[in-house]
């Protein structure tokens, strides 16, 4: 969704780099080829009794893409998935296979190669921390849209659970809450009627929003039917670790729009707060004049910080994060201006010090490159120097990547 693999050269695929292996089950370290799955990876850790800390829902994307660009689950005290790298082996610009650690290249380096935008070289090998297998109760409930406004209540839903996501469909009257906390009760593996009935639910309601991208006006009937039928009310159960994390299968057949940012949470979450409603007010703004650009979900998701350069995460260790995440059926008319007001508004905040996703929409954001090198507080020019060491001919730099990390054309 974003241009940081678009190229007029050479695209490499990592899909046949599927390797797993060794799983060190005494250091609790796996290494990985880049085009190792989330899945597959999930399925060699159960039988080693190891599991993930914490990650993305999809389970079809590739762990290369997944921590180049710093993406992430949930967790009050977890970090984002690249910061579980303790090594990543890349084919550099001069053909030399080199594999980085804290040990002998020095921690900044390695915060660097950790979410490398693909700008280092060919990611071949990354070496995660992994943990015993563990479980979670998994609760989801409909809870009302006031306790984002209740300062009380927002502090202990969002830090109150050790992972937590919480959807708002837009036009709709309640919030979807799902909380995972640990537990030592056992727990039940998913069943297997889970794939197929999130195969159809998947493809209803791909069905009625593209009937919503065709007729507008349909939105809000649309959303609360789905909220009401589709999400559940009040449900209880336990799960292993990769059941939990991967809730929900199917949603890379969704044909989407998405953008996300990353804030800072303030000790009384009240930047939290403002934040969400810069996008329920231009929702309401936007339906009242007959439009309807926002048409799936308003998410948010909190995550401790992060030590890696460019995650959006980043920061000291007694900060967290909330990152809100808006999505929008494929077509749906007015998305990008929508998402661009919502962006622009944000970076006028200077409390959320809001920060981009790299792998979602962010590039087309007008004013987005000056401000990615405000925000990060002069990580994207140590990033690009720390760069430009290991890559001097830019081998592994399109035009974005040239414009974001030389500050060109802002």
């Amino acid at each position: 969704m974003s241009p940081l693999s678009v190229t007029e050269d050479y695209l490499v695929l990592a899909a046949g780099l599927d390797r797993i292996g060794p799983v060190d089950t005494v250091r609790r370290v796996v290494t990985v080829e880049s085009g190792v799955t989330i899945g597959a990876l999930d399925r060699v850790l159960r039988r080693y009794g190891l599991a993930v800390p914490t990650n993305v829902i999809l389970t079809c994307v590739q762990y290369g893409g997944v921590v180049a660009t710093g993406c992430h689950g949930s967790g009050w005290e977890s970090q984002t998935i690249s910061d579980l790298v303790e090594a990543m082996t890349i084919v550099t610009c001069t053909g030399e296979v080199v594999t980085f650690r804290e040990e002998t290249h020095g921690t900044e380096t390695m915060n660097a190669v950790r979410c490398n935008l693909g700008a280092f070289g060919l990611i071949y090998q990354i070496t995660l921390r992994v943990e015993p297998v563990f479980n979670l109760e998994v609760l989801d409930e409909h809870v009302p849209h006031s306790v984002v406004a209740d300062l009380s209540q927002l502090k202990t839903l969002l830090g109150g659970n050790d992972y937590i996501e919480v959807f708002w469909i837009p036009l709709t009257d309640g919030l979807w809450a799902k909380s995972w906390n640990r537990t030592t009760m056992p727990a039940r593996r998913a069943s297997w009627t889970r794939l197929p009935r999130d195969f159809v639910t998947t493809h209803l309601g791909a069905t009625l929003w593209r009937l919503v991208v065709r007729r507008p006006r349909l939105t809000a009937p649309v959303n609360k039917f789905l909220y009401r039928c589709l999400t559940p009310r009040h449900s209880k159960a336990v799960r292993d670790a990769a059941d939990a994390q991967h809730y929900r299968a199917y949603i890379e057949l969704f044909r989407n729009h998405i953008m996300s940012f990353a804030i800072t949470i303030d000790p009384d979450f009240a930047n939290v707060r403002a934040a969400w409603q810069v996008v329920v007010d231009k929702v309401s703004e936007r339906a009242a004049r007959g439009e309807y650009p926002l048409n799936v979900v308003l998410e948010m998701r909190v995550i401790r910080n992060s030590t890696v350069l460019l995650s959006p995460a980043f920061g000291p260790p007694d900060q967290h994060h909330c990152y809100f995440e808006l999505i929008s059926y494929g077509g749906t008319a007015g998305w990008q201006r929508f998402f661009d007001e919502v962006a622009q508004k944000w970076m006028a905040m200077p409390d959320l010090k809001a920060r981009p996703h790299w792998a979602k929409y962010f590039y087309e954001v007008p004013g987005i490159i000056p401000y990615l090198h405000q925000v990060w507080d002069g990580n994207v020019e140590t990033f690009a120097a720390i760069r430009d060491k290991i890559d001097p001919d830019r081998m592994f730099l399109n035009p974005a990547l040239e414009r974001i990390l030389q500050r060109e054309g802002g």
